[in-house]
């Protein structure tokens, strides 16, 4: 927990300096991480993209083959481009 807030205090501290394409996945259902901290993060990255699974809870990529797939498929196309 203490790294996660150390890095994000870095990130805040290069706002709008950091180009690298971010894709956020944000689940829906999420009891541990709060959705408008990732709005936030968003909001940091200037080439970023939130795809959200309304549906699901905070580890997307072991939910239901449905979500699971689709978060696939997300990331896939995110590396291919």
């Amino acid at each position: 927990m203490s790294q996660a807030l150390d890095k994000t205090s870095r990130i805040r501290a290069h706002k709008g300096a950091i180009t690298t394409p971010v894709l956020i996945l944000q689940a829906g259902k999420d009891a541990f991480v709060i959705n408008p901290s990732r709005d936030e993060l968003h909001k940091m990255f200037i080439n970023s993209r939130v795809i959200l699974f309304p549906d699901s809870k905070h580890e997307i990529l072991m939910e239901r083959d449905s979500i699971r797939n689709k978060a696939m498929g997300e990331v896939e196309c995110f590396f291919a481009n």
